[in-house]
């Protein structure tokens, strides 16, 4: 895939995705996060909450942050389950100063785009 310079489809991500993640390999989920974001791609939410699942649960809590972190970057909006799933964490681990920066940064997200609700369908 890196040597062809190939972006898979969402749905191909999300799958695989779930794989590395099942199968204990969230270094290969994070890898793929990273070649994806490093094109310029921004994966899917369910991809998002796949990886992040996969890293709080096997203590990765710090490459959780910067994956959300990176897709408030992109000016997208973080789901609900995948929020409350890494302020858990970051509660747990005793990192305020980093949920403060998560919350700061949803909330200057807001103010630009607020999130699509189901009304505005």
């Amino acid at each position: 895939m890196v040597q062809n310079n190939f972006v898979p489809k969402t749905r191909t991500v999300v799958v695989l995705m779930k794989l590395f993640c099942a199968n204990s390999r969230v270094d290969l989920g994070l890898h793929l996060w990273e070649y994806l974001m490093g094109k310029g791609y921004c994966p899917h939410g369910h991809a998002l909450e796949l990886l992040l699942t996969g890293l709080c649960s096997r203590g990765f809590v710090k490459e959780a942050f910067e994956c959300s972190k990176q897709v408030l970057e992109r000016g997208r909006h973080l789901s609900e389950a995948a929020f409350r799933l890494i302020e858990r964490r970051l509660l747990q681990e005793g990192e305020k100063d980093q949920l403060r920066k998560l919350n700061q940064m949803i909330d200057k997200l807001r103010t630009h785009l607020p999130p699509i609700t189901e009304k505005m369908l």
